[in-house]
């Protein structure tokens, strides 16, 4: 792995972190394929469009890396994958036929729980970046659980129409809460809202409020400017399972609600427990460790930051643990694998604008990773007694 040139800030004494290491960088998204052939004939059919790839979330479990490739635009053979660092390509997961539309739509995130079980988030909708609106098809979102000692799909939710809106959701990002079996799920589509799932019932609902939907603002990221609203996005759960953080992109300010008030249901009284917690400026993804401390993107600075939420007073005392202008734009999706912390950068305003370099040397996708003293949010989760799943069709 290479070290990257940026600079870093050692931060409080609570924290010491190593220079970031790059795992992974290309200029293009590629796949293994079963032949030169057949990666020929996809490429001739239009069934790869290699610049209509771009890698967003990422994952890691016992060393392996999984990466999602979003469905916004036609030609995305394989939206799960694996990442072959041997190759620097990306492999389908669990297979080829698994990614098919009809099976799997579009992941934009998924997480893996301390069990070896991967939730994967299907927003359910193709193509809805293209111009041509024929073809855009908006599928039933959907949850599966894999596990991933096993090999097989434990558990399939489809989403009712009220709860995740074919023609108009986007579920985002997800956190879990093994110690009552649920997932919080940030929908950016529409006006915003954060979707509960019940693993044990099997049941989700939706919460909307005005903090979700974002505000009209302008922000530049990479010289390039994002004149819109965008709603909720990244989300984060502290530790302790206490408190659900979120924010949208469009707005610097961070939110936070009690998680008792989306267990229970208590959709009335959502706005009234809202806390805004501060301005930590504009981000996509976040993620707690296992000892409090937030660590989130800021976009216009290029940089990723830390807040310590035991030790500083306030989000605005954050501080940046690694920063550059060159390869660390758009941080999107965070992981944790033991005490290494991986994101996913994709310099995703060139790609909104259709100024992606694809024929370039210098690389457009990268994943990098930081040693830090903790772990991920889920260790430090008590879990009492697990939900025993079996191996289920996806029929």
């Amino acid at each position: 792995m290479l070290c990257v040139t940026g600079w870093i800030v050692l931060l409080t004494s609570t924290l010491a972190v190593e220079t970031p290491q790059l795992v992974f960088q290309t200029a293009v998204v590629d796949y293994v394929f079963p032949s030169t052939d057949s990666r020929a004939e996809l490429i001739n059919s239009r069934e790869f469009i290699p610049e209509n790839n771009v890698i967003t979330g990422i994952k890691v479990f016992e060393g392996e890396i999984f990466l999602s490739v979003p469905r916004w635009k036609t030609g995305v053979p394989s939206t799960l994958n694996k990442l072959d660092l041997s190759s620097g390509k990306l492999v389908p997961f669990p297979s080829l036929a698994f990614n098919e539309p009809e099976v799997l739509t579009y992941v934009q995130s998924m997480e893996i729980d301390s069990k070896g079980r991967m939730w994967i988030l299907d927003v359910g909708r193709l193509n809805f970046m293209e111009t041509d609106t024929s073809l855009i098809r908006n599928l039933q979102p959907k949850l599966l659980i894999y596990d991933l000692k096993r090999g097989c799909v434990v558990k399939k939710h489809l989403f009712p129409d009220e709860v995740a809106p074919r023609n108009s959701s986007f579920l985002n990002d997800l956190v879990l809460d093994q110690e009552n079996g649920m997932a919080f799920i940030s929908d950016t589509g529409g006006n915003g809202g954060i979707v509960v799932y019940d693993l044990e019932s099997d049941s989700s609902w939706r919460f909307t409020d005005e903090s979700l939907e974002g505000h009209d603002a302008k922000f530049t990221v990479g010289g390039k400017s994002f004149p819109f609203k965008i709603p909720v996005n990244g989300i984060a759960l502290s530790p302790d399972c206490k408190y659900l953080y979120y924010s949208t992109i469009s707005s610097p300010i961070l939110y936070r609600i009690m998680t008792k008030i989306l267990r229970h249901k208590k959709f009335d009284e959502f706005h009234d427990y809202v806390d805004k917690v501060g301005v930590k400026g504009v981000s996509d993804g976040m993620t707690f460790d296992s000892k409090g401390r937030l660590y989130f993107a800021s976009m216009e600075q290029d940089a990723i930051k830390v807040w310590d939420s035991k030790h500083e007073a306030t989000i605005e005392e954050s501080k940046v643990i690694f920063s550059d202008i060159d390869t660390n734009v758009w941080p999107d999706t965070f992981a944790y694998d033991n005490h290494f912390l991986y994101w996913t950068t994709n310099r995703l305003p060139y790609f909104l604008h259709d100024e992606l370099d694809f024929q370039s040397s210098n690389a457009n996708f990268r994943v990098f990773r930081i040693e830090t003293d903790a772990q991920s949010y889920l260790e430090a989760q008590d879990i009492e007694e697990d939900i025993q799943l079996d191996c289920v069709s996806l029929e």
